[in-house]
């Protein structure tokens, strides 16, 4: 029994390792078949029967190294896709003056104080003189925030009583506003499409780095702001007009003349803006602010928050200040609205990114969001002209050192590594679809006081209170306008897609290897369907 059980297993052995070697022989002969039925390059001429030995090595050295070249190809074109899959053109279209809106500008008077009201340079004298005590703590506060904005850097750090008075909160606005020249102070004349209007009408006011400022054709602060995150304590811009027939990222839905942000003429005749400035020349601060004289302008977006930058135009007195605008649009191709896309692309889609104290994005109100986090942060207090969810954190004159150091890391990203993550996480990107205004600016005389002498002369007027307005006022003229009806536009779209990346892919495979989709068709036959038919066909057998 024990035999015949022996006898059966050897033959149940037997017949499996014929089995094995039976497929074997299939599997190695449909190879062979796909060597020399492929359409892939020199595959047969590896493997062809009669071949002498240096031929087969010959064609898999030469087969080897097509196939390492073509990879080394094909890497080569995967960096390239992910590197720069996107590509800034100019667009074939010119667009017009009148489809965008025109700029907000903002006017920064640099005389900061009205003497009037505040005589810095008499309390100045006072404190350096110690006739203003600790006990004077009122005057000793409003002093320090009125330093805020009096260019301070030129004083010794001596000449201030410090009393560890670092946060404030409405009051120090309120002190600031209380100072600051009003906007009839130093308007004489506005002027938009040769339309006077009230400079009042015009202009609304608007907290800066720079201090109390006035900007016109900007949208409302509910527009601007989520007001929900903001404090209502005061306010850091008291527009109100809302925008009408205008949507930031789609432009404005028709030509009606009655839109919201104003619109510029294309006509090149008349500046589309005029304004006529003066300065009090007799009731000018002795040391607030007195290295400068003239205005300070910045041009800004509508919905951006209007800020004062480095990179400004000025209107001096006696001077004509011509500002000649021009604007580069750069819209992004929708085909680049993906997340995938971000790291190549470099801009943000509206709904990529979300501030917290901004309604839109736009990289100004981003930076100006990061600087008050990051001040928040460093200082535990945030500038007066930064938007913020309190009001009793401002900082004051003895956090001045800590503000400028948390601007300058800021700018330099040399900080510890917590907080340069925090700086990190700023990313503040330009707008995938934006308009960015520049202007060129020319200046002249401006003989305002020459000419009316001259007119009251001509006429015979006695007009003493004039003559008297004009010997204690300096004038100067900011006239604004575009040179060109029409400007160029930039679109940044798809230079290499996915279709892009298997086309060129494709092309190296075919011209290293002969290889196309229906190669890997084959292989992907030969590898399962045509094995499986032959195995269960044997079996069958």
């Amino acid at each position: 029994m024990e035999s015949d059980k022996e006898i059966v297993a050897a033959h149940s052995d037997s017949s499996r390792k014929e089995k094995r070697q039976r497929q074997k022989s299939l599997i190695l002969e449909m190879f062979f078949e796909f060597t020399s039925n492929t359409t892939l390059h020199g595959f047969r001429y590896m493997t062809q029967r009669g071949s002498h030995p240096v031929e087969k090595i010959f064609w898999i050295i030469t087969f080897t190294a097509s196939v390492l070249m073509c990879a080394y190809a094909i890497n080569n074109v995967w960096i390239k896709w992910q590197t720069s899959p996107v590509i800034v053109t100019l667009s074939e279209r010119l667009v017009s003056v009148d489809e965008v809106p025109f700029p907000s500008i903002t006017i920064c008077p640099q005389k900061k104080n009205v003497p009037s009201i505040y005589n810095y340079y008499e309390v100045q004298t006072r404190v350096s003189r110690e006739e203003v005590t600790p006990d004077d703590q009122i005057e000793l506060e409003k002093f320090q925030d009125v330093s805020l904005v009096c260019n301070v850097e030129h004083f010794h750090h001596k000449d201030f009583v410090y009393f560890n008075r670092f946060y404030s909160n409405v009051t120090l606005v309120n002190r600031l506003l209380e100072v600051a020249p009003d906007l009839k102070d130093f308007t004489s004349m506005c002027r938009w499409h040769n339309k006077e209007l009230s400079c009042k009408s015009l202009f609304h006011r608007v907290l800066t780095s720079q201090g109390v400022c006035y900007t016109m054709n900007t949208l409302a602060a509910s527009e601007i702001f989520r007001t929900e995150n903001i404090h209502q304590d005061f306010e850091y811009l008291t527009a109100t007009k809302k925008s009408q027939g205008y949507v930031k990222d789609v432009g404005y839905n028709s030509l009606d003349v009655d839109t919201y942000p104003r619109r510029g003429r294309k006509n090149g005749v008349e500046p589309d803006l005029i304004v006529i400035l003066k300065e009090n020349l007799m009731n000018r601060d002795k040391l607030c602010n007195v290295l400068k004289d003239g205005f300070k302008l910045y041009l800004y977006h509508p919905a951006d928050l209007p800020q004062s930058l480095l990179h400004h135009y000025i209107a001096l007195p006696g001077k004509t200040s011509s500002i000649s605008l021009r604007f580069e649009i750069q819209s992004t191709s929708t085909k680049l609205n993906k997340p995938v896309f971000l790291e190549q692309r470099q801009c943000f889609f509206p709904h990529e990114r979300q501030l917290r104290y901004f309604q839109s994005y736009s990289p100004n109100n981003c930076r100006l969001e990061c600087l008050t986090n990051y001040t928040f942060k460093k200082c535990g207090c945030v500038g007066f002209y930064m938007p913020f969810h309190i009001s009793n954190r401002i900082c004051t004159m003895e956090k001045h050192d800590c503000m400028d150091a948390a601007i300058e890391e800021l700018a330099t990203a040399r900080v510890s590594d917590s907080s340069l993550t925090e700086i990190k996480a700023c990313n503040c990107l330009p707008s995938c679809n934006m308009v960015d205004y520049n202007a060129g600016m020319m200046m002249s005389t401006f003989h305002l006081e020459k000419y009316w002498k001259n007119y009251i002369q001509t006429y015979g007027i006695n007009n003493t209170i004039s003559e008297k307005l004009m010997k204690n006022n300096s004038y100067s003229k900011i006239e604004v306008y575009y040179t060109k009806p029409r400007y160029m536009s930039f679109k940044r779209s798809e230079l290499f897609g996915t279709t892009d990346f298997l086309a060129n892919c494709g092309g190296l495979l075919g011209l290293f290897l002969g290889f196309s989709f229906l190669s890997l068709v084959e292989i992907i036959y030969f590898l399962t369907l045509r094995i499986w038919c032959a195995l269960a066909r044997d079996t069958r057998e």
